[in-house]
């Protein structure tokens, strides 16, 4: 019950972080709220391991029992506070914490940027949906992310070693999860300054393969195999930007931006269920050099599914004659949101990368003023809707 009910809430906030944020600000939101995973995993084996040495037999209550009565307590006030704050989208949201100058000001950067706000999903669709590269494209990196992660296999090596307490084994990973925030905060930023995504999140697949690979090895020095358990951390920062690069290249597309995320963790969870136990055999361990080496040769699919990527959204950019809006997304040429990115034909040229139309902007300045009051009362009329 508990996971049928936490199921929405990791694609559903991605999904609604993706709808109000410009490409030189998503990467960070989408880091920040990823970090909040390994934040509360690096602390919640502390609370843990205090809560079951102080109140194990509290009120005749074991201490793994405490853990779930205060995860309970906890969650309360948090599903409050999320009712309070979250603030849908754009186009819909009826937060008392934003003015209504500040909504207005929200949809208008959105339709700037040309990020489509939520409709109706129906099964035609749906099946349409399934029609394109785009599922596919996304599952197939994503899926690959989930199940090569190696992270937990780093405390049975620990307890294999003969003079590190169990106290050290349960506290020495959580320095991995520091290892994934400093890496996560570097990437999202110069990922926002630079504008790039999919460089990043192949820096972050090489560090997940060095690390596998050292492991497939195994017979390697003590200093460099502890480095090689902490790598997958290094590459934790993919999660994120995997997150904000889906929501600019299906940014025509707000059910497909939820939808796929949520569908990515259903399949790998149930491939979880069964891989593990098939590559990672409880005998075999803490040496699993077979099941580093299936994950390193998937580790290696996983870079070809995001080269995959780039060439798909590349080539769709171009086969739909999209042109380049000055935040560097390709966009149709009607929804280029006049007084703000309109085109300028004889500024328009060919990118010689991506063989698609890169246009200059019109600032407002540049438009009549019968221009911005139409745009003004559009976004109103928007806006009341």
């Amino acid at each position: 019950m508990i996971g049928f009910f936490e199921s929405v809430a990791y694609p559903g906030l991605a999904m609604v972080l993706g709808s109000w944020y410009l490409p030189s600000e998503l990467a960070k939101r989408m880091q920040l709220y990823d970090a909040a995973w390994a934040i509360a995993s690096m602390f919640s084996g502390y609370i843990q391991a205090g809560v079951y040495h102080n109140m194990n037999g509290l009120g005749g209550f074991k201490g793994w029992q405490w853990v779930f009565i205060i995860d309970g307590i906890i969650s309360i006030p948090i599903a409050l506070l999320g009712y309070y704050s979250i603030p849908d989208f754009p186009i819909n949201t009826r937060v008392i914490w934003l003015s209504q100058t500040e909504k207005e000001y929200s949809y208008v950067r959105m339709e700037e940027v040309g990020r489509k706000a939520p409709k109706r999903l129906t099964f035609k669709r749906v099946v349409s949906m399934f029609k394109s590269w785009r599922p596919y494209g996304f599952l197939w990196p994503w899926c690959l992310f989930n199940i090569c992660d190696t992270t937990g296999y780093f405390n049975l090596w620990l307890d294999s070693v003969p003079f590190y307490s169990t106290e050290q084994v349960n506290l020495i990973p959580t320095g991995g999860y520091a290892v994934s925030l400093v890496s996560g905060y570097l990437s999202a930023n110069i990922s926002d300054r630079i504008g790039y995504r999919w460089a990043f999140i192949l820096n972050a697949v090489f560090w997940c393969f060095l690390g596998n690979m050292l492991l497939a090895i195994w017979n390697i020095p003590f200093g460099l195999k502890m480095f090689a358990f902490f790598c997958p951390d290094i590459g934790y920062a993919l999660w994120g930007m995997m997150l904000a690069w889906s929501a600019e290249i299906f940014q025509d597309d707000a059910e497909m931006r939820g939808m796929l995320p949520a569908l990515g963790s259903t399949l790998s969870y149930a491939m979880n269920a069964w891989l593990p136990v098939v590559i990672f055999p409880t005998q075999k361990a803490p040496k699993y050099t077979v099941g580093y080496q299936i994950t390193t040769a998937l580790i290696g699919l996983e870079a070809i599914g995001v080269l995959f990527m780039l060439f798909m959204s590349r080539r769709e950019a171009h086969k739909r004659g999209r042109v380049i809006n000055k935040f560097g997304l390709a966009v149709d040429a009607e929804d280029v949101v006049e007084g703000f990115t309109a085109p300028r034909v004889s500024d328009a040229e060919k990118d010689a990368e991506t063989g698609v139309t890169v246009i200059d902007s019109v600032e407002p300045a540049d438009l009549e003023s019968s221009d911005l009051e139409g745009e003004k009362t559009e976004v109103n009329e928007k806006q009341a809707l």
